[in-house]
C-alpha cells in the first residue's frame, strides 16, 4: 500500500512540475536536501521526497495558501524552533505515557537517522503535498470552513493510516493518532512553516526511539 501511495504521489507531483514549469534552482536544492538527508534511513521515501517537494512547490509557488519552508529573518527562525522543540518535548512525553513500555534507553546513529527521515518524509510526502493538492482543487481561492476541515483531513488521515495494514487497525489508535500525531503537525507546518512540523515530528519521533528503543 505504501508503495502505491508513493507511486501515485510521484506521478500527480511530476504532472504538477511539467505543468506550470515555475520551479528554480532554489526549489531543487530544497528538495534534494530534504531527500539526501532522508535516504541513510529510508531510500526510498528520500528518493520520493525530492518530486513530492517539487510537486508541493509548483502548486503553492505565488499561492494565496502558502507554506513557508521556514520564516525568515533571526527572530521568526528561532521563535519556529522553539515552538518546534516546545510541541516535540510534550507530544514525545505523552507518546511515552500512551505506549506504556518500560525504558530502554539506548543513543543509536539509527535512531537519528530514523527520526529525521520520519520528520522530513512524512511531513513533505504526506502532510505539504496533500496539503497542496488541495489548494490545487480550490483554485487556490480562500477555503472556506468546510474546505479548511476537509484539507487538515486530507493532511492526517492518509499519514495515519500508513502507520497500520489490516490486521493491526483499530479506531481508537486512529483516533489518537489523528488528535495528537496528524492534526498538531498539519496544523504547525499550515500556522508557522513546514520546518517547524519536520523538528516536531522528529522530537517526537527520537524520544520514542531513545527511550523505548522501538
Amino acid at each position: 500500500m505504501n508503495i502505491l501511495w508513493f507511486v501515485i504521489v510521484c506521478v500527480v507531483a511530476i504532472r504538477y512540475v511539467v505543468k506550470e514549469k515555475n520551479i528554480d534552482k532554489k526549489d531543487v536544492i530544497i528538495a534534494c536536501a530534504f531527500g539526501v538527508v532522508s535516504m541513510p534511513s529510508n531510500l526510498i521515501m528520500g528518493l520520493v521526497t525530492i518530486p513530492a517537494y517539487l510537486g508541493a512547490a509548483s502548486i503553492l509557488k505565488g499561492s494565496n495558501n502558502e507554506v513557508f519552508v521556514i520564516r525568515s529573518g533571526k527572530k521568526q527562525t528561532s521563535i519556529s524552533f522553539s515552538i518546534a522543540m516546545g510541541i516535540g518535548i510534550f507530544l514525545g512525553v505523552i507518546n511515552l505515557f500512551l505506549a506504556n513500555a518500560p525504558i530502554n534507553f539506548s543513543v543509536k546513529l539509527e535512531w537519528f537517522l530514523d527520526a529525521i527521515r520520519a520528520g522530513v518524509t512524512e511531513e513533505i510526502i504526506f502532510r505539504l503535498f496533500f496539503f497542496a493538492i488541495c489548494v490545487a482543487v480550490v483554485k487556490d481561492k480562500k477555503m472556506s470552513k468546510a474546505e479548511n476541515v476537509l484539507s487538515y483531513l486530507i493532511m492526517t488521515i492518509p499519514h495515519v493510516l500508513i502507520h497500520f495494514n489490516f490486521e493491526t487497525i483499530d479506531l481508537g489508535s486512529i483516533i489518537v493518532l489523528f488528535v495528537l500525531f496528524g492534526l498538531p503537525f498539519a496544523v504547525l507546518q499550515r500556522k508557522r512553516d513546514l520546518t517547524s512540523a519536520i523538528v516536531a515530528h522528529s522530537v517526537v519521533d527520537l524520544i520514542r526511539f531513545v527511550l523505548l528503543g522501538i
